[in-house]
């Protein structure tokens, strides 16, 4: 799915920053 691709994206992110 799309979009759960792109909120486990924002996620990783989330960990990076």
């Amino acid at each position: 799915d799309r979009k759960r691709e792109e909120e486990e994206e924002e996620e990783l992110q989330s960990l990076i920053e």
